[in-house]
């Protein structure tokens, strides 16, 4: 069972903002939340900065119903992540 042991988020001096940071069983994993039904490359650009810039290899989008991997970013519907978390939290 993975264990969550911190969780933040990720605002630098040039405003470039992730929304979540989770670290999963030692690894850290960032979030972007854009709750719509498109994902343009324009809205990955931030994510992938910050996944650049700290040698990260795994990011995740939190969309509006949109289920898909773009290279190291795994797409995932809203309700899908906040059902794996709602699990996790009745365990």
């Amino acid at each position: 069972m993975p264990e969550i042991r911190n969780i933040s988020y990720s605002r630098d001096k040039q405003k470039h903002e992730v929304d979540i940071i989770l670290e999963i069983n030692g690894r850290t994993v960032p979030i972007e939340v854009k709750y719509q039904n498109h994902i343009y490359d324009h809205d990955l650009k931030i994510l992938l900065y910050f996944m650049d810039l700290h040698d990260l290899v795994f990011g995740v989008v939190i969309t509006k119903n949109l289920f898909e991997q773009r290279g190291d970013i795994l797409c995932i519907p809203a309700w899908m992540f906040l059902l794996i978390f709602s699990n996790q939290a009745a365990d």
